[in-house]
């Protein structure tokens, strides 16, 4: 059985930064192969499904009669920084809106995929140092169904605001229908530095099929 919290948590001790969402992806496949030494991982493993001619699953991790689904985000702030005496540059992606919206179109991506009976559980994570996904707007926002600060829950049919402009939702209209209810809960990873952007903390939630 995987324990992705410890899983992260070691993998935090060695590799405190990434310097892209595939170099992250790959430290983590790594890493749960350490744990999980006879299990069988494929990244980027082609899914067809319904509604969808393929899809592409980050990580699957086949132990034993065990299928687990992993999806991945992460999205940076600009960040210059060293660990591991290796320089990291990180930049500063953005589009906070977007990213929320992709993350909560993981979460679903997994449920479909679990209906289907493609793997037994799911994970999706999300890991940051931009703290504008865990702090809560102070006011509407169009992309207020897709917040994921600290202590807000998911559920149900997530829309974007009416204001929403076509080029803020261009790619990603459709809504996110949520099977099950989600609680956002953000867990401290590492710190590389002192300055703004130097905090990195990871949103996770479990997929069950429902």
């Amino acid at each position: 059985m995987l324990a992705i919290h410890d899983c992260l948590a070691g993998l935090a001790r060695k590799r405190p930064l990434f310097h892209s969402e595939a170099d992250l992806q790959h430290a983590l496949a790594w890493q749960i192969q350490q744990l999980l030494p006879d299990s069988h991982i494929r990244l980027e493993l082609p899914i067809a499904g319904a509604g969808e001619t393929r899809r592409y699953l980050d990580i699957a991790v086949q132990d034993g009669a065990e299928r687990i689904l992993i999806e991945l985000k992460y999205k940076t702030r600009d960040l210059e920084a060293f660990a591991n005496d290796e320089l990291f540059l990180l930049l500063d992606q953005g589009a906070q809106p977007l990213g929320r919206y992709d993350y909560l179109k993981d979460i679903e991506r997994l449920e479909s995929m679990l209906v289907e009976q493609v793997g037994d559980c799911g994970y999706a994570i999300l890991l940051s140092n931009d703290h504008g996904y865990w702090t809560q707007a102070r006011s509407h926002t169009v992309d207020a169904a897709f917040r994921l600060h600290e202590g807000s829950l998911m559920k149900g049919v997530r829309h974007w605001g009416a204001n929403a402009k076509p080029g803020t939702t261009s790619g990603r209209e459709d809504p996110i229908p949520l099977r099950g209810n989600y609680r956002n809960r953000w867990r401290d990873n590492s710190r590389v530095s002192e300055g703004v952007g130097g905090r990195f903390r990871y949103l996770l939630h479990e997929v069950r099929a429902s």
